[in-house]
C-alpha cells in the first residue's frame, strides 16, 4: 500500500518470536527501547520513529502528524512487513497512541502496556486549557535553542525523580538535542493530549487486556491508571516502586519484570 510518509524502525531479537511493538514518548526516539532489550530473551523488540521524531519523514502536511493518521501508517506499515498481530508497549505520548491502536485496530493488538499514559481529556474544557499549554511550548520552542527548550522541559515537577538518575538522565538529554523544533510542533499541535480523541467513553470496548504501568511516585498517573481500571474489565494495575513517569528508565528491572509476566501470562 502506499504511504503518506517514511517510518524509520529498529529491531531486536529473534524475528521467529513474538512481536512487541515500541512507542516512544514526546521528544524521545527508538533509541528509547534500550531499556526493554532484555525482553529479547523472550520476544522480538519493534521499534519506530513516530512522526516530528527521530529519522522518520512525514512531511510538511500537518493532517500527516495527527493521532488517527499516526495509527493508520503504523498500520499498514506493520503490515507490509508481515506484523499483522503483535503486543505494544507505549510510553507517554506512546502510550495514548498505543491506546489508540488497541481501540482501533483490535484485530491487531493482542495485548498492550501502557505506560504513564491516558485516554485523553474527558471534557472540552480541560482540552481547551490543554491546548493553550500546548501552545505556550510551541511558542517557547520557536523561541529558544533546542537545549534551553529541553533544560526548560526536564525541569518540570513531572521529571523531579528521573532527574536524580545522573549519568542516564545526561544520556536522555543528549539524546533529545537532536530533534527538529518544527518536527516537535507539529507532532504537539495535531497529537497533543488536548487534540486527541477522547477514549474515556470507549474504554471498555477494548478487547486486548491492558496493563496500566505508573510510578509511585507520579501520583497524577497512579489516579489515571486507577480511574482508567474502574472503567475497563480487562485492564490491571502496576504501581512500580521507586519510580517517576518515566517508570522504564527509572526502575528498569521492575517494569520488564512486570511486562514479562503480563505478556507470558
Amino acid at each position: 500500500m502506499g504511504h503518506s510518509y517514511r517510518i524509520h524502525w529498529e529491531q531486536y531479537g529473534d524475528p521467529a518470536r513474538t512481536p512487541v511493538l515500541f512507542l516512544h514518548g514526546f521528544m524521545g526516539s527508538c533509541a528509547d527501547v534500550d531499556d526493554l532489550l532484555p525482553l529479547t530473551d523472550n520476544f522480538r523488540l519493534i521499534a519506530v520513529d513516530l512522526p516530528g521524531h527521530g529519522r522518520t519523514a512525514a512531511g510538511p502536511d500537518p493532517d500527516n502528524y495527527t493521532m488517527e493518521s499516526c495509527a493508520a501508517e503504523l498500520a499498514g506499515f506493520l503490515t507490509d512487513q508481515g506484523l499483522d498481530r503483535f503486543f505494544v508497549v507505549g510510553y507517554s505520548m506512546g502510550g495514548r497512541l498505543g491506546l489508540y491502536l488497541a481501540m482501533r485496530y483490535p484485530s491487531m493488538v493482542d495485548k498492550a502496556v501502557i505506560e504513564s499514559g491516558s485516554p485523553g481529556l474527558r471534557s472540552e474544557q480541560e482540552r481547551r486549557a490543554r491546548i493553550g499549554r500546548d501552545e505556550a511550548v510551541v511558542r517557547l520552542l520557536g523561541a529558544t535553542t533546542m537545549r534551553q527548550f529541553v533544560e526548560k522541559w526536564y525541569g518540570q515537577s513531572l521529571f523531579d525523580s528521573l532527574r536524580n538518575n545522573g549519568e542516564r538522565f545526561r544520556e536522555i538529554v543528549e539524546r533529545r538535542l537532536t530533534n527538529d523544533p518544527q518536527g516537535l510542533i507539529l507532532s504537539l499541535r495535531m497529537m497533543g493530549t488536548g487534540v486527541q480523541p477522547s477514549l474515556w467513553e470507549e474504554l471498555d470496548r477494548i478487547r486486548a487486556p491492558l496493563l496500566l504501568i505508573a510510578g509511585e511516585k507520579d501520583r497524577k498517573f497512579v489516579d489515571i491508571a486507577q480511574s482508567m481500571a474502574s472503567a475497563c474489565r480487562r485492564a490491571e494495575v502496576a504501581i512500580v516502586e521507586g519510580a517517576g513517569h518515566n517508570v522504564q528508565v527509572e526502575n528498569p528491572q521492575g517494569f520488564v519484570m512486570r511486562v514479562r509476566r503480563f505478556f507470558e501470562d
